[in-house]
């Protein structure tokens, strides 16, 4: 009998740990690395289309009705990693300063802003600066969205019955952790295929007899607590404090 592979992708908010979901997932037997789905640069159904039983794919998609219907005809089982917005940022302003990434707007925040502060202030609030400052630094425009906004694209999927949703920390902070989300991700991955109970099992003891991925060694939480001020704190709250309510990192202001 042949056993049909389900297909896989895996979403998430950028700079939640989407690669490090991607290879601890593809990596499970018998599923395999598929590609990469980037919704600003192609046809993205027909990108969907092409992928194979068994293949994992990962990107971000926002989310709408028409998108969640399509996935569900079409028999693909998504996996959605979220993260600690205040990390996220840390994380997009650290990708910028970079030089080596080469970021458009490496030069302005670089030159432009004079200090840390100033640059986190407007990852949290967004901004929109003059044509003539863009130009300067080689651009047409330059802004940035809130931290709202960066997440507002992709929390529909946290309501989605037929996904299974894992919070970045979960994998990273503790071996413990990190093994009960990869059970429930097998779960949720063998759950309805003819895929043997006894192959689940087999593989879930392999990973907990195997060492610890360079992926999750490397990987931190709580950064954000080395620099964000009383001044950060008090802006973020303002911003986004109910975005980090609703999504369980926080339950008041206090904090």
């Amino acid at each position: 009998m042949t056993i049909k592979m389900p297909k896989v992708v895996l979403l998430g908010v950028p700079d939640s740990g989407i690669h490090i979901l991607n290879e601890l997932v593809s990596g499970m037997p018998p599923l395999r690395p598929g590609g990469w789905i980037n919704q600003w640069e192609e046809d993205v159904y027909a990108r969907l289309k092409t992928i194979r039983d068994g293949e994992v794919w990962a990107g971000y998609l926002d989310y709408s009705r028409e998108m969640k219907q399509w996935l569900d005809d079409h028999r693909i089982r998504r996996i959605f990693i979220y993260r600690d917005p205040r990390d996220v940022l840390l994380d997009q302003l650290s990708f910028i300063l970079n030089e080596d990434n080469k970021h458009l707007y490496y030069p302005y925040f670089t030159r432009h802003m004079k200090s840390l502060d100033e640059r986190l202030m407007k990852m949290i609030t967004g901004f929109y600066d003059t044509r003539a400052n863009a130009r300067r630094y080689g651009l047409q425009h330059i802004g940035y969205s809130n931290i709202n906004h960066v997440f507002i694209p992709y929390l529909r999927w946290l309501q989605d019955p037929n996904l299974c949703t894992i919070p970045y920390e979960n994998l990273v902070n503790a071996p413990s952790g990190y093994l009960a989300e990869m059970h429930r991700i097998a779960d949720y991955l063998w759950k309805d295929t003819r895929l043997s109970e006894r192959s689940k099992t087999e593989y879930l003891q392999r990973l907990q007899d195997a060492p610890v991925s360079q992926a999750l060694q490397h990987a931190t939480t709580g950064e954000w607590k080395r620099y964000f001020t009383d001044e950060i704190k008090r802006v973020f709250k303002q911003t986004a404090g109910e975005l980090l309510i609703y999504l369980g990192y926080e339950s008041d202001d206090h904090w």
